[in-house]
């Protein structure tokens, strides 16, 4: 049986609280989404071809902190999403 609410015999508060939890129930969902994401490494060279700069220029941002560097057996790798965040972080 399906649960229906309708909304005309709802006070405007009642509607907000509503969608205000929705808002919630959206929010949490997109999280645990993310969460089973698969995590994309990219290597070094490719990197540097994303943010259009030298592999000196990578490396010096791992060194200062600006992107988190993973070595795998001998290579070094980042996290696609860190970088797409580290990315926004350095334009704005």
């Amino acid at each position: 049986m399906k649960q229906s609410t309708v909304l005309f015999e709802m006070e405007p508060k009642q509607v907000m609280r509503l969608f205000k939890g929705l808002q919630k129930q959206i929010a949490d969902l997109n999280t645990k989404l993310d969460e089973q994401k698969p995590i994309e490494w990219v290597p070094r060279a490719k990197v540097a071809d994303l943010f259009q700069v030298s592999l000196v220029t990578v490396h010096r941002w791992s060194v200062e902190g600006k992107i988190k560097p993973y070595a795998i057996g001998s290579k070094i790798f980042y996290k696609r999403h860190e970088l797409d965040k580290a990315l926004i972080d350095m334009t704005v």
